[in-house]
């Protein structure tokens, strides 16, 4: 997953951010390849997906062979607990509140005379020592999909659990004591569900994207011309970004469509060559997409694949041809730094990437597989095969953004670890429920920006500004704040063009927000 130093770089919009970060990265930060990165390697009776970490630092886990084997993993890599439920597939976990871990479990009846399969799902709830709390059966007609298996769960605004069944067009509301609520039954098979700050559930389907309200109502739709895949993200302002591929069978080029929390159209990106996504698009700290679009054609002597940077326009950030298979999910950290792995030469590699223009920071070779999950505490797990690597990286957590793992964290908020509560950030009298930054306008800026902030309780607070060398270049504010939402203004006077870091603070936590400065 080499650049080709030989090979044109195709860039569309690169312009003078690639350059500042070319001149901001310095030497010590060029590609090194190095093991000592390594924590721990834990070896699995069967492969696992990629794990979902507690607020405790626990990991769970689900094999991902079809075996119905959860896993609960210590953050040293000992396997604390293994569960097993028979003639069941577990294709989705989330942890709740009191760490309760919640996973969905289909069971194949049989094939027909068509090749299609009866399916039945479970929604199981179990605790931290993989004890069986309750079970909750779904779809108690069954449902027949020529499509196999792949139940989703996402948590909504109120502690409930929302699941859908890839295949079925149903969506069950199911509390987290295992009663059923309310379903709602949608024009097409379900494929993903997200769930926004304000309680919307955003249901991708294979027709078009639906807003569901907490309560089960429909409040609005976006239907697709193509069929649209499991692929999707959200931001924090409820814009949803989606895969669409062409009709099945064809080879041409896919898109990429971003639609608005009303329904509405904003852009879309049509795809140089291939038909297909294989992992979900993230969105980094400036609200820019990044998605790894694979190569047309598989077992091609040399495959390329791009890595793109794109707005939710559809106007290209930048863009970059990697050797690849391209079948990697990507994840973002704190630092802005992309994690991506994938192949060279058949030869497995995990990528660590600078977000502006995808320049390489270090890589470990003979790390590969497609899942990723990075913990707050800057711990990047990667599955491959039936062994799951611990690798420590230079991020202190995740981006600032509110989808940076998709595959990881089934909450759908972009964060891995901490109290749901907290996570869903989700508003209550009026007022925040968390002490956050942005996100910041105009952003790149010239003359000035606004940077708005929210504390959700009264008392001490301050905004300063620093540059990547740690010095601090500005104080914006500092004093005593009312709870709410706020905003001061930032106009440099001799700073130069840079990226710099926006850092609010209170006695307890903190916010970091990147901004750049271009004249």
């Amino acid at each position: 997953m080499r650049w080709l130093s030989s090979a044109p770089v195709r860039w569309r919009a690169w312009g003078l951010l690639g350059l500042l970060s070319t001149l901001l990265v310095s030497e010590t930060a060029e590609a090194q390849a190095t093991h000592e990165r390594i924590l721990w390697t834990q070896e699995f009776s069967s492969g696992i997906d990629a794990p979902v970490v507690a607020s405790d630092g626990t990991l769970f886990a689900l094999d991902a062979e079809g075996h119905g084997l959860l896993w609960a993993i210590a953050s040293d890599g000992t396997i604390l607990a293994r569960t097993a439920i028979k003639r069941h597939n577990f294709t989705a976990l989330l942890i709740g509140d009191q760490g309760v871990v919640y996973v969905a479990g289909d069971t194949a009846l049989g094939v027909d005379a068509q090749g299609h399969y009866p399916i039945i799902t479970y929604l199981y709830a179990f605790n931290s020592a993989g004890t069986e709390l309750w079970r909750q059966r779904l779809l108690p007609e069954g449902r027949t999909s020529r499509y196999g298996y792949g139940s989703r769960i996402a948590l909504g605004s109120r502690g409930e659990l929302l699941v859908g069944a890839y295949g079925d067009s149903v969506l069950y509301s199911v509390s987290p004591a295992g009663v059923p609520q309310w379903q709602l039954r949608l024009p097409s098979g379900i494929c993903e569900l997200a769930v926004g700050s304000d309680g919307t559930v955003y249901v991708c389907a294979a027709g078009g994207v639906y807003g569901v309200a907490p309560d089960g109502r429909l409040t609005w739709q976006w239907l697709s011309e193509r069929p649209l895949q499991r692929q999707m993200a959200l931001d924090g302002s409820g814009n949803v970004v989606v895969f669409a591929s062409n009709v099945e069978g064809s080879l041409s080029p896919g898109g990429l469509f971003s639609v608005d929390a009303q329904g509405c159209l904003r852009g879309q990106v049509d795809l140089a060559e291939s038909p297909y996504l294989h992992s979900s698009p993230v969105i980094d700290a400036d609200g820019n997409i990044l998605f790894l679009e694979p190569p047309a054609y598989y077992g091609q002597t040399m495959p390329m694949s791009i890595l793109h940077s794109v707005t939710h326009a559809g106007n290209s950030y930048w863009r970059l041809p990697l050797v690849s298979e391209g079948f990697s999910a990507l994840a973002v950290g704190a630092d802005e730094t992309v994690y991506v792995v994938g192949e060279e030469n058949d030869h497995a590699v995990l990528y660590a990437l600078d977000s502006v223009g995808g320049r390489e920071r270090w890589s470990i070779e003979g790390l590969g597989g497609d899942q990723l999950t990075l913990s707050e505490a800057g711990v990047l797990y990667l599955p491959m095969g039936k062994y799951l690597y611990a690798i420590q990286t230079d991020s202190p957590g995740l981006a600032d953004s509110p989808w940076p793992v998709p595959r990881a964290d089934p909450r759908h908020t972009g964060r891995v670890s901490g109290p749901a509560t907290a996570v869903l950030e989700t508003e209550q009298g009026g007022l925040p429920v968390a002490c956050r930054l942005g996100p910041s306008y105009p952003n790149p800026f010239n003359a000035g920006m606004v940077i708005p902030f929210e504390l959700p309780t009264a008392g001490p607070a301050e905004v300063r500004v620093y540059d990547l060398l740690g010095q601090e270049v500005a104080l914006l504010a500092k004093g005593w704040f009312a709870a709410g939402r706020h905003q001061v203004r930032w106009e440099p006077q001799g700073q130069g063009s840079a990226v710099y870091l926006c850092r609010l603070a209170t006695p307890t936590v903190s916010s970091v927000q990147r901004l750049v400065l271009v004249k």
